[in-house]
């Protein structure tokens, strides 16, 4: 695995201890990930910002990854990779101009590793884990952010061997090697409108000019004459499109809609049915790990500090707002909780703060503890292989400790000035809910980023029609909870969508909707709920693999993964009609979408998909059986026997795509092979 070494304020770091170097991140985790790697190589390269060319200092890591034991290749540059995240600005680059960067330095080591007398600037600092290293024979890459390699080995190495800088065998080792790019959304083209110059003269240095004249697709389409532009700009996802061997799409029926829809393929629909019709564009499922989002007892730690963050939030509320102690004491209660806070251990908390001997603080701790706030929340662990009653065990008892949880914050906020997210508290009740009520009680979530695509308009109208209409559906049953929140990330407008509903349904029904502003806990509003919303637009694949794993059902629009994924009445339930089949009934002559009109018949068919799963859910037997079906799924990057042997997953037709023989790994075992 390739990449930047992230450096992110607050984030990540790299240090050195003990003669070592160590990369950290997740540093506010109570134990954050750390790897610890080797610097084996350092160059510079030539790079053009703001039209000025200069050189960029790069260094080079090597380790094995702690939990997956794969090998790591890390880049670091503090100008390039040190970003408020992985995919923001830098201070001195853009996302586009990074990742340009990144691709162009990967190239270059991959170069050196082929043909060592070709960088001569090459510094060797460790000789020994350099020789572990082996030349690449092909590559996956990554999204848009990667695509560039594709131009750099098709194009540049060429160049290169022309002019002597690089061997005839190495160049044509790097020209026709194998490229498998996979894109997961292609509404992200990695399309840069300021700095095209500059991003085009950093990766081709001094041959970007005849590059860029004679990169043509050959198919003669205005505006994608060049592959290394749509229009104007320069598009990265299009240089991966146009000269990678195969183009994969993250689902199968993700493909097909990129390959024929311009709404999904966007400037590039030109090259995309080019593709599809030759073959090369084949939608394969994107892989999510069983074993990195299920609730098993190794990951329990970090469902307990999620279903307990609230109390720890309450418990450093409380204490820092102590009135009558002095500023000494307020600052070891500071240094206090930058030391202790994060371990998650209110024992150790309270034995410091004891220390500092004071009866207002004593008298805070007693009343804290008398509200049951030190004392902790336990989700129950519980994974596939479990039998059924213990796994609905487990659930029954996690939904009611995420009720809880919910209650928690929510009572918190009438009490005190918001400390926690959860709009209108005081028209939200969940505190007469007994474990009973919680039982007989339907609870829905959905956590997502508040953007366009992810449908928070089609949620809002169905959750509102379904509140209104319960009473004359399900009669004396009682009215179902739903839990929605996530990050802006569209100046307001979305959530805006969100706030407005829980007005809309006033005292009586807005009690029945708990919406949070900014980020949600999904591993326990996944696993604390007995089904997830997605009702996107359009979905390239999705997260609904999060849910699936911990055993809770789905329930989705019909729309790219999605449909790959869920198979309606076994794991989840799906809108009746595709997203063209709505829009075939909801365009005006002209072909444009009349919104009021689409939004209305798509939240209607989700609508009807939610009322299914209500119908289910009262058939236990039913439930049961969907849950299991659920967490019993697989769709891991590998698949693995009891004998950790390989047995399938997404990267298996990877390799293949890639030319390699699969027998020719025995720890592959595949029926056949």
């Amino acid at each position: 695995l390739v990449r930047p070494l992230s450096l992110i304020p607050g984030k990540s770091q790299l240090v050195q201890e003990n003669g070592k170097y160590i990369y950290k991140y997740n540093l506010k985790d109570p134990k954050p990930w750390s790897m610890e790697i080797d610097k084996v190589a350092e160059f510079e390269t030539q790079v053009t910002r703001n039209g000025k060319v200069e050189t960029q200092p790069v260094q080079v890591f090597v380790g094995i990854d702690p939990e997956y034991k794969f090998k790591r290749i890390m880049f670091a540059n503090n100008d390039y990779f040190t970003a408020g995240g992985l995919y923001k600005n830098s201070q001195k680059a853009t996302e586009v101009e990074r990742c340009a960067f990144f691709t162009k330095v990967v190239y270059e080591f991959a170069k050196y590793l082929k043909d060592p007398a070709s960088m001569p600037n090459m510094n060797i600092t460790n000789s020994a884990e350099l020789k572990n290293l082996k030349a690449p024979s092909a590559m996956i890459l990554n999204d848009w952010h990667a695509a560039a390699m594709a131009a750099l080995l098709r194009f540049k190495a060429p160049f290169e061997a022309k002019f002597g800088e690089l061997s005839k065998k190495a160049a044509d080792e790097l020209t026709n090697m194998n490229l498998v790019n996979i894109n997961h959304n292609l509404d992200y083209q990695g399309i840069n409108h300021s700095h095209r110059e500059d991003v085009i003269n950093t990766l081709f240095d001094r041959y970007a000019y005849d590059i860029y004249e004679n990169a043509k697709t050959g198919f003669g389409f205005d505006g994608l004459k060049n592959v290394l532009m749509t229009g104007d700009n320069v598009n990265l996802a299009n240089m991966g499109a146009s000269l990678s061997n195969i183009l994969k799409p993250v689902s199968p029926t993700y493909a097909k809609e990129v390959g024929e829809q311009a709404r999904r393929s966007h400037s590039m629909q030109h090259i995309l049915d080019v593709r599809r019709k030759q073959g090369t564009l084949v939608g394969a499922s994107n892989g999510w790990d069983r074993d990195f989002n299920d609730v098993s007892v190794s990951k329990i730690q970090k469902f307990n500090d999620s279903i307990n963050s609230d109390k720890f939030e309450i418990f450093k509320h409380s204490i820092l707002n102590i009135k009558g102690l002095d500023s000494e004491k307020h600052r070891m209660i500071n240094l206090l909780f930058e030391k202790n806070l994060n371990s998650r251990d209110f024992k150790v908390l309270i034995e410091e703060l004891r220390k500092l001997d004071s009866a207002a603080i004593n008298d805070v701790l007693e009343k804290l503890q008398k509200e049951g706030i030190t004392e902790l929340r336990q989700f129950n662990p519980y994974t596939y292989a479990d039998s059924p009653e213990e796994i609905m065990l487990a659930r029954k008892r996690n939904k009611q400790m995420f009720i809880e949880f919910l209650n928690s914050m929510n009572e918190y906020n009438k009490k005190v000035n918001k400390i926690f997210n959860i709009v209108s508290s005081e028209n939200t009740d969940l505190s007469h809910l007994t474990p009973e009520d919680i039982e007989n009680t339907v609870v829905f979530n959905m956590g997502v980023r508040f953007v366009s695509q992810k449908g928070v308009d089609v949620a809002c109208q169905s959750i509102k029609r379904v509140l209104t209409e319960w009473e004359s559906k399900f009669s004396g049953r009682r009215k179902p909870i739903f839990v929605i929140g996530g990050a802006d990330g569209e100046g307001g407008a979305i959530k805006k969508i969100a706030y407005n509903l829980k007005a809309e349904l006033g005292p009586d029904l807005g009690k029945y909707l708990v919406y949070q502003d900014g980020y949600t806990k999904n591993n326990i509003f996944q696993a604390g709920s007995d089904f997830t919303l997605y009702p996107s637009h359009f979905e390239p694949d999705g997260a609904k693999w999060e849910s699936l794993y911990k055993g809770t059902p789905v329930i989705c629009t019909r729309v790219g993964g999605h449909v790959d994924s869920v198979t309606p009445g076994y794991n989840g339930f799906l809108t009746k009609r595709t997203i063209p089949e709505i829009d075939s009934v909801t365009t005006d002559g002209n072909g444009n979408r009349i919104y009021d009109r689409y939004l209305k018949e798509l939240s209607d068919d989700f609508t009807d998909s939610i009322y299914e799963a209500v119908n289910t859910y009262y058939n236990k037997d039913a439930y049961t059986e969907m849950v299991i079906n659920s967490i019993k799924g697989d769709q891991s990057w590998l698949i693995k026997d009891g004998n950790g042997n390989v047995t399938g997953g997404a990267l298996l037709g990877h390799m293949k795509d890639l030319g390699f023989d699969l027998k020719e790994f025995p720890e592959i075992q595949l029926a056949g092979a």
